[in-house]
């Protein structure tokens, strides 16, 4: 067959009519399991699957904490800044970080609060540890939502080998359709969008060479989180 054989056919079979082409995903979302809305039970939910995200073997890649009081709060970071490989911090701006780290935290390390996407750029690869806060967390996946409208970065997020995540009880959500509603709910919403939104879900993780898994593939090797009233 020549060439030109071969394209005729092509041709013909792209202008031939085979009725409509099936949706490339589902038009009517999956029916969802029975979720709860309850602060506790979320709480519970999400302690746990995080748990199962940070373990693996003999290995522990983070760990989350339900507190009762901002010195609880205070106590777990205090652990955190007194480990021989943190020397360096450095936190995005928020409220909550703000109730939690009181000065004496603060000098405990060498602190440095960014401000300015410069002062978040590539040098925060020397950092020890990052802090932030986020928009939510999903109960079922153990999942953390960071959006950069809360972040003058994601570097902070990013490039520092631990992470620490402030939350509150009223930021968990049951699942990943959840939160997606609730970036869906935000004002301004399609129009006035942060730069991006990342779901963070343990500490990221490969097995694609020779089926060995490594942790970390690329960010943090460890993440925390601290769920405060």
């Amino acid at each position: 067959m020549s060439k030109e054989s071969v394209l005729n056919a092509v041709r013909g079979a792209l202008t031939t009519s085979h009725g409509a082409a099936p949706p490339a995903y589902p038009v009517e979302p999956a029916p969802r399991s029975a979720v709860t809305t309850d602060p506790d039970a979320l709480c519970r939910e999400f302690v746990q699957e995080f748990d199962k995200l940070a373990q693996y073997e003999d290995q522990r890649f983070g760990a989350a904490w339900r507190v009762a009081s901002v010195d609880e709060a205070r106590a777990r970071v205090c652990a955190l800044f007194a480990r021989e490989d943190v020397r360096q911090v450095c936190a995005s701006p928020s409220p909550l970080l703000d109730e939690v780290l009181s000065d004496a935290l603060r000098q405990q390390v060498d602190f440095t609060l960014a401000t300015t996407p410069e002062t978040a750029g590539a040098n925060l690869s020397t950092f020890d540890l990052g802090l932030t806060d986020c928009l939510c967390l999903c109960a079922r996946t153990g999942s953390i939502l960071a959006s950069t409208a809360e972040m003058v970065s994601r570097a902070v997020s990013l490039l520092p080998p631990v992470h620490l995540v402030l939350a509150r009880v009223g930021q968990l959500v049951p699942d990943i359709p959840d939160a997606i509603g609730l970036i869906a709910s935000m004002p301004g919403f399609p129009d006035d969008l942060p730069a991006a939104y990342t779901f963070i879900t343990g500490s990221s993780r490969t097995s694609d060479i020779e089926k060995v898994l490594v942790v970390p593939a690329h960010g943090p090797r460890e993440v925390f989180v601290i769920i405060l009233p």
